[in-house]
């Protein structure tokens, strides 16, 4: 049998009011019914989309583990 192809999710909200969970559980979701393995999540709640990368940590997180482990898209 194949291996399950593995997945990190990125979730974002704007403001502390709101909730990555939901983002969290509809990926998850759409990992399931793909087959894909979800390895890592990274979370960036209560900051702004237009930010930049070195004001979003999670986003940040994200690129060097993609850079460091040579994922591609």
């Amino acid at each position: 049998m194949a291996k399950p192809k593995r997945a990190a999710l990125y979730v974002r909200v704007s403001t502390d009011a709101q909730t990555v969970e939901n983002q969290i559980s509809e990926l998850r979701e759409v990992a399931e019914r793909r087959g894909w393995q979800v390895v890592e999540i990274y979370k960036d709640a209560g900051i702004s989309g237009a930010k930049g990368r070195d004001q979003r940590p999670g986003l940040d997180a994200m690129l060097r583990a993609s850079a460091s482990a040579g994922w591609r898209a």
